[in-house]
């Protein structure tokens, strides 16, 4: 093996010149056909005598070489002599570097490859080297090797019988492992917890571990987690800003303290549960649920008083507490709801600043509007609570009212900026409990209307844009059937005009969303109705200018509305349509391609949201506007989905095709050929 010209190789795949790293990576694409390559590779990264650079460079080529030449047929194999040696001297050049941020990251994911490429039982290096206490290397690495272990076998169903074997091995010493370094506030023992939460969490996210029958077994980790979760944080965490606190793995241990109680809650303790037992869910709704809240209970006076959580957590906290409102633990959350709702779920519904508001506002849209959004924050978490607790214990939507009434009548005497945040977190209850406002037992069920004039019509017009744009999306969500004309009139007007505001994108947008819902009412269509083309034009320019795919539902509503009005000006918009399909699907196949090895991005999502909302949108027009033909207008969309087997929007444009059909009550030549090209 020729050492240095390897080592050489390695250190010019970084070079800035193009040329060298070219010729670099063709030499090394040479020496990879040599029997041992891969383990001098791993060899060279845990060197201590060579550079920064060359192990950076040799463990990222080693890594690489596992995922790629393991499992492979070419001249480029791993042999399997050498893939022997590679995973004795793996776990070894492991506890060279655990403390090697740079390395160490590279080498787990070469046993994660390796592990997923094939049978390798690591249970009795696991055993060895979390017994070896009084070395905090062996240590780390045990944990390393059997968070790696367990997190390849989280899917196991059926077969179960390394992963409980595992758990068997080594759950009895990693309780007293965490015992021992649960008060250390060191980086390294806040590392070591993380793991061995995350080890849990790949245990049992597929199903119960055997280790687990035994009840009290289930009891230390649950008192662990709550352990975790009570832990104060350092001042060193503290001093940071709070978006660069999570990063840090003492922050993460908490997340998943309390992540691991809600996930476990969800699919073991609760009442439908299809994975356990009824005699176990009666012992953890019985005995565990108890000390939970108890812990929590704790923890959300601590927060209401300064202390600090992450989003995560908090998110993971809430949502513990709304699985509780559906099962007999209600009878634990009631006494303590008002508390709940006031200084837990109204708090984390309230943005704490503006920037990006100012500085993004198609993000912030996405962000703060997006009722579709999937993510673990604490928003998310306390408006499913709302919801939750609207539909299942109706009785408490008077506390909620009272709650609503109080911030509103604040925000009437102080309109700061300060309170303004605050009256928009109260929008975002008053939507979050809204499906439940007309039920028989609601105390407002005939007064929505009026709910609306009171709480949501003076926001309309408000100096504040932020709120402004909570307002009109407020409308937009809140099921109401106006019985009072005059409040409609005084809805619509604040709607409408917020709309015409250019100054802000957020305002326009949940603007056109509240028009979407409002077009329903005879008086709406009679008072827009001159206005439509404009309203399309307006809606056409926000959805080429911003990629925000709800502009297209709210074109599509209007589409089915008012197509008399909008049948003159049908080819024009038409026309529109469609180049601005065949633009946003001609983005997306450029990003796809991009990502050809799989894994998409949010643009992707996006842009094929948007895509499809245009292609809905002619779909809606064909079939509304049937005296108007629109197959030479719209036709070229299909063309474009069909000759570039955008797959994607197949459907869509097969419909589109079949109402162009419909709408002539015959098939053209040109419907032929594209029929005849969809099914070659």
């Amino acid at each position: 093996m020729e050492a240095q010209l390897i080592s050489n190789a390695l250190q010019a795949t970084l070079d800035p010149v193009p040329e060298a790293r070219k010729q670099a990576e063709q030499q090394l694409a040479e020496f990879e056909k040599q029997p041992g390559f891969t383990v001098y590779c791993l060899d060279l990264a845990v060197d201590p005598s060579s550079s920064n650079t060359v192990k950076s460079s040799a463990a990222v080529y080693f890594k690489n070489r596992i995922s790629k030449y393991w499992k492979d047929e070419s001249d480029r194999a791993i042999k399997p002599e050498e893939q022997e040696t590679i995973k004795t001297k793996l776990i070894e050049s492991l506890v060279k570097c655990y403390d090697d941020s740079h390395i160490r990251p590279q080498l787990g994911l070469a046993v994660r490859n390796v592990l997923l490429r094939g049978a390798w039982s690591l249970n009795e290096p696991i055993h060895q080297l979390l017994n070896s206490k009084s070395d905090i290397a062996h240590v780390y690495t045990g944990l390393l090797l059997l968070f790696e272990a367990t997190r390849s076998q989280r899917w196991a169903f059926t077969d179960r019988t390394l992963i409980d074997t595992y758990i068997e091995q080594t759950f009895p010493i990693l309780e007293v492992l965490a015992s021992e370094i649960l008060n250390n506030t060191d980086y390294r023992s806040g590392d070591m917890l993380y793991l061995i939460l995350k080890i849990f969490r790949y245990s049992t996210i597929s199903a119960l571990p055997k280790y687990f029958y035994d009840v009290n077994k289930l009891s230390t980790w649950i008192s662990l987690h709550l352990a975790v979760v009570q832990r104060d944080l350092p001042k060193e965490i503290l001093d940071l800003e709070p978006a660069d606190r999570s990063f840090d793995k003492r922050v993460k241990a908490f997340k998943w303290g309390f992540g691991n109680l809600h996930k476990f809650y969800t699919r073991y303790g609760l009442p439908t549960s299809k994975n356990t037992s009824p005699e176990f869910i009666n012992f953890f709704n019985a005995s565990i649920v108890p000390e939970v809240l108890k812990v929590y209970f704790g923890i959300i006076e601590k927060w209401s008083g300064g202390l600090w959580l992450s989003d995560n957590s908090l998110y993971h906290l809430i949502s513990f507490l709304e699985k509780c409102v559906m099962t007999t633990s209600w009878s634990l959350i009631e006494p303590h709801f008002e508390i709940i709702l006031r200084h837990l779920v109204y708090p984390a519904l309230c943005q704490d600043n503006l920037e990006l508001f100012e500085d993004d506002p198609e993000e912030y849209i996405r962000r703060y509007f997006d009722i579709y959004r999937e993510s673990s924050t604490a928003d998310v978490a306390a408006t499913d609570f709302l919801f939750v607790t609207s539909h299942h214990r109706t009785e408490k939507l008077s506390v909620v009212l009272n709650l609503l009434n109080e911030i509103f009548s604040s925000f009437s005497q102080d309109q700061s900026e300060v309170n303004a945040l605050k009256a928009e977190g109260g929008l975002r209850i008053l939507s979050s409990v809204s499906m439940q406002l007309s039920n028989e037992k609601s105390p407002v069920k005939d007064q929505v209307d009026q709910v609306i004039d009171g709480f949501v019509v003076p926001l309309l017009t408000n100096k504040h844009q932020f709120l402004r744009a909570r307002a009109c999306e407020t409308i937009s969500i809140v099921t109401c059937s106006y019985k009072n004309t005059s409040i409609l009139s005084r809805v619509f007007e604040g709607v409408y005009n917020n709309f015409k505001d250019d100054s802000s994108l957020a305002i326009q947008v949940e603007a056109a969303a509240a028009l979407k819902v409002l077009i329903v009412e005879p008086p709406v269509v009679e008072q827009i109705s001159q206005d439509v083309p404009t309203i399309m034009q307006k809606l056409l320019h926000l959805s080429r200018s911003y990629e925000l795919d709800m502009i297209g539902e709210v074109m599509e509503s209007f589409v089915e509305e008012f197509s008399t009005q909008l049948e003159p000006f049908a080819h024009d918009l038409g026309s529109t349509l469609c180049d601005q399909f065949i633009r946003t699907a001609t983005e997306l196949l450029e990003l796809q391609s991009t990502h050809s090895n799989g894994g998409g991005s949010d643009g992707e999502t996006e842009k094929e949201y948007q895509a499809v909302g245009y292609i809905n949108t002619m779909t809606t027009m064909t079939i509304s506007m049937g005296k108007v033909d629109l197959e030479e207008v719209f036709a070229p969309a299909i063309k474009f989905v069909l000759h570039n087997a955008a797959i994607s929007f197949l459907g869509e444009a097969l419909e589109l095709a079949e109402s162009l059909a419909m709408a002539r009550k015959t098939i053209s030549p040109v419907l032929w050929d594209l029929y005849k090209e969809a099914i070659d």
